[in-house]
Parts: structure tokens; C-alpha cells; sequence
């Protein structure tokens, strides 16, 4: 069980989400991370450890962004490793993807050995990489997020809820 939450605000959204992921923080213990996007790029702090342990206020201060998702891990799948905390941020042509997710998909192994057997390499080892991939693997070839989103909610099986930021 994790937690996740998105916002999107005229202001900044830092603050707000630290907050949503304290108030989640039952949800998960291990790892907590933001990611904020400014109108050019993404931004982002994430840590092993509680929220209040992770983020100061100076941190908060340089998560700039009117728009941001975060993340409190408890681990269900992927090892306690660094490169496993969420949100994961990627930049894949002229879209910035940042995504965060909580559940279990139980078909994770057979998408991997798809992506692997065709060339696709992978960071960390949880599912959230797997969503990231079908995303931009879709975007790739319908042009459309929208589309892209349909289509890979057809993907993934399982019980699962996820935050993207696009």
C-alpha cells in the first residue's frame, strides 16, 4: 500500500502536496518523493523515509510548479533501493512524464520480458517503470495522450491506482 496524490494550483503546489503526503503517510513509511513542474521542466526531490524527514522547508522552497504529484512508498514490489522511489520523471520527446502509482499489476513479468525482448533497457524494479513504458510507447505511436492513457489502462491487470503527470 502507498500513497498518491496530484494538484494542480495557480500557486505553487509543493506545500499542498507536502501536506496530502503527511496526511498519507500511514500508506507508506519507507520513501517519500515530489515532482513539480514549472511550464519548462520538471523538478523533483525524493528520499528514503518519512515526509517530514525528507523534505525541509528549503527543499520545498526549490520544488517549484504550479502542478506536481507525490509519492509515499511502502514496498510492494521492487527492491528498497534508491532508483525505486516515486515519482518517476521521464522526458520522452516534447513531454515531461512524471509518474507515481499504488497497487499490484499481476501481468508486471510478462510486460518487462516484452519490453526487455525488444531492446527496452529498465532503471528500477518496480511497476511503475512498466506504466511509464506502455505511456510512452503509446504516445509514440498514436500521437495522443489521451489515447495513450486508454491504452494502457487495457494493458496493465491488476488493482492499481495511479497519479501522471504530463
Amino acid at each position: 500500500m502507498c500513497g498518491v496524490v496530484g494538484i494542480v494550483d495557480a500557486g505553487g503546489v509543493s506545500i499542498q502536496l507536502y501536506y496530502a503526503m503527511y496526511a498519507l503517510q500511514h500508506r507508506g513509511q519507507e520513501s517519500a518523493g515530489i515532482s513539480t513542474f514549472d511550464g519548462t521542466s520538471l523538478c523533483k526531490f525524493k528520499g528514503q523515509g518519512l515526509v517530514a524527514d525528507v523534505f525541509s522547508p528549503a527543499i520545498l522552497k526549490d520544488l517549484k510548479g504550479t502542478a506536481g504529484i507525490g509519492h509515499v512508498r511502502y514496498p510492494t514490489t521492487g527492491a528498497n533501493l534508491p532508483e525505486n522511489i516515486q515519482p518517476l520523471n521521464f522526458q520522452f520527446q516534447d513531454h515531461f512524464i512524471s509518474v507515481a502509482h499504488n497497487g499490484n499489476l499481476v501481468n508486471t513479468c510478462e510486460l518487462r520480458r516484452e519490453y526487455e525482448e525488444a531492446g527496452q533497457i529498465f532503471t528500477t524494479t518496480t511497476d511503475t517503470e512498466i506504466i511509464a513504458k506502455i505511456l510512452i510507447g503509446e504516445i509514440s505511436v498514436s500521437g495522443s495522450v489521451e489515447d495513450a492513457v486508454h491504452l494502457c489502462m487495457k494493458r496493465m491487470e491488476g488493482s492499481y491506482s495511479v497519479v501522471i503527470m504530463i
